[in-house]
């Protein structure tokens, strides 16, 4: 595809571009690294656990034990924790925090959400082509036993989603030709608290979401990167990685 450096098209370029052009510019254009605050590996290391104990239900029946499911959370932070990936200065916490709060947090997942679904499919990759040849690829968390596909999110704020304009999951709903969507999230505070939300899918929502993408896809390929607007919270120091060197940032 003419304007990125990827040979697909995904749900991370498209909300990097919708939230700032010049971002999609400087990661997918420019291909230069970003750099994720410690709350990203801590969605991470759940979610990879989620992963693990899904994978086993599916195969066996049982998933992992709640001691299991959390240390291999742990497992995840403590070796990813010194990747270059992550700037621990974006957020007030240290390493040693940060793994114990990933501790409360897949503890959390586990309880509540652990033997709450019955999982078909894990890690499923969805590949669609349009018209021109171009390719849009992603991975759903995981796909139910009765046609659910659920998105593990582990985040800060709890704030009840309009699920059926989620790009996502309504994108993943209609590369897998299904209807119901979920989401399980878990909130990264020191008391960790759950929510599932969930929703049908019609083909009006499908429709809706596919032509966002489109004028994303046909801003993409005319090479036009506009900066987030004024004020926005992704145009600060704290939430760009590309502030020093963006013609918009310092």
């Amino acid at each position: 595809m003419k304007g990125t450096i990827r040979s697909y098209l995904s749900v991370s370029q498209i909300r990097k571009y919708m939230t700032c052009g010049m971002q999609y510019y400087y990661r997918y254009v420019e291909g230069i690294p970003e750099k994720m605050g410690s709350a990203v590996l801590r969605g991470t290391s759940v979610d990879n656990a989620a992963n693990e104990h899904f994978s086993l239900q599916a195969q066996t029946n049982n998933g992992l034990t709640q001691s299991q499911f959390v240390d291999f959370a742990v497992d995840v932070h403590q070796k990813e924790q010194d990747s270059d990936t992550f700037d621990w200065e974006k957020d007030d916490i240290t390493k040693d925090k940060s793994k114990d709060r990933t501790s409360k947090l897949a503890a959390t997942y586990h309880k509540d959400f652990g033997d709450k679904f019955k999982a078909k499919e894990v890690q499923v990759e969805l590949v669609q082509v349009d018209n021109d040849g171009e390719k849009f690829k992603g991975f759903a968390d995981f796909i139910t036993v009765d046609g659910v596909i659920v998105d593990n999110k582990v985040k800060k704020r709890n704030v009840t989603p309009d699920l059926t304009r989620d790009v996502q999951l309504v994108k993943y709903a209609d590369m897998a030709n299904v209807d119901k969507v979920g989401m399980a999230v878990v909130q990264d505070i020191t008391t960790p608290k759950t929510f599932y939300h969930h929703a049908e899918v019609t083909q009006d929502h499908k429709d809706r979401v596919n032509k966002r993408i489109e004028h994303v896809k046909s801003g993409i390929n005319n090479q036009v990167f506009m900066p987030a607007p004024e004020g926005s919270w992704a145009c600060t120091q704290k939430w760009c990685s590309f502030w020093e060197i963006c013609e918009f940032g310092k």
